[in-house]
């Protein structure tokens, strides 16, 4: 199965969903395996304090979701300084919020092929700056069923996200 995630440009946008406070929550259901699990969709604030109520949120609802649940989109927030190229270096500090969350609720990053960055500042030269702000993070019991699952990042001209792809049966 194949699942693609796009943070477009035009995210804020009316047409888009500007109402998306803490997530959204499908659930996914193999029609081959009648196997089913959470996939959920992330916007996470730029602002910190709203960031963490979002991912408090979520750690009260990963009981709904039982044990196979996968959190992806764009999390507006780094691991450490190894994510981010250009511009200013962030305090070390500055990470605790976002890796508490990852660790708290026990989540794996499922990683990347291709480009290392998910958005860019769309600069060429020495003001360009390139993070990975969105990314794929998957429940220990999401992770031990998929564990083959692929996330391939692809690069667009349409937009400073790049478009994120999980395949949960490469071949």
């Amino acid at each position: 199965m194949k699942v693609a995630v796009w943070n477009c440009r035009s995210a804020g946008d009316p047409l888009t969903i500007p109402q998306l406070k803490e997530y959204i929550a499908p659930r996914v259901i193999n029609k081959e395996t009648k196997d089913h699990w959470w996939l959920v969709g992330i916007y996470a604030s730029t602002d910190e304090r709203v960031r963490v109520q979002q991912w408090e949120i979520i750690g009260e609802k990963k009981k709904e979701w039982g044990e196979k649940w996968i959190a992806v989109g764009n999390f507006n927030d780094i691991y450490s300084n190894g994510e981010k190229w250009g511009g200013k270096e962030r305090s070390e500090g500055s990470f605790r919020e976002f890796n508490r969350f990852i660790l708290g609720n026990e989540l794996v990053d499922i990683g990347y092929k291709r480009v290392s960055w998910t958005w860019s500042n769309t600069w060429e030269g020495e003001g360009e700056i390139k993070e990975r702000l969105d990314r794929y993070l998957g429940s220990v019991g999401w992770v031990q069923t998929y564990e083959n699952a692929t996330v391939e990042y692809i690069e667009t001209e349409a937009s400073d996200h790049c478009l994120l792809m999980l395949d949960t049966n490469p071949q």
